[in-house]
């Protein structure tokens, strides 16, 4: 089980799954998305902003997301598929903005990277969005930009 360096499980999932679940919840991420969201953060040495529910900000599914969230594609790389009421099907996607930066930019910077240790597990992109989304969805040419 990988937990994040530079995140708090709060940043990353709601709050009824916090108080749910409280440390248990790293292990509804896959490794790979929480390595690449603190690669992020330490390649660019910039804060990055994904919840900010646990601040009273309005943040909360960029992140896991779990069933009672009616945010996004029923299919999406974050959503959490239950079993049993525990999540077979890992969170594997992050939205985020990078404090003083353009969505555009750090779409950039990570393409044009995109072969730095740091970013080696994302897969793919969002495009034409005020945010970035990445995830690493299995793919055959690093990284796909799409549109969601």
């Amino acid at each position: 089980m990988y937990i994040c360096n530079n995140f708090k499980l709060y940043e990353l999932v709601d709050p009824i799954t916090y108080s749910m679940y409280g440390d248990r919840a790293w292990e509804f991420f896959t490794p790979e998305i929480l390595m690449s969201i603190d690669g992020v953060r330490e390649f660019t040495e910039l804060p990055v902003r994904i919840n900010n529910w646990f601040w009273g900000g309005r943040l909360q599914w960029r992140g896991a997301r779990t069933k009672i969230c009616k945010e996004g594609a029923r299919k999406s790389e974050h959503r959490l598929i239950y079993y049993n009421n525990y999540p077979p099907h890992l969170c594997n996607a992050i939205d985020f903005d990078v404090k003083g930066m353009s969505a555009e930019s750090v779409r950039g910077i990570i393409l044009g990277y995109k072969d730095h240790e740091l970013f080696q597990h994302i897969n793919r992109m969002e495009k034409d969005t005020n945010w970035v989304h990445i995830d690493c969805k299995p793919v055959e040419e690093r990284i796909k930009v799409f549109v969601p």
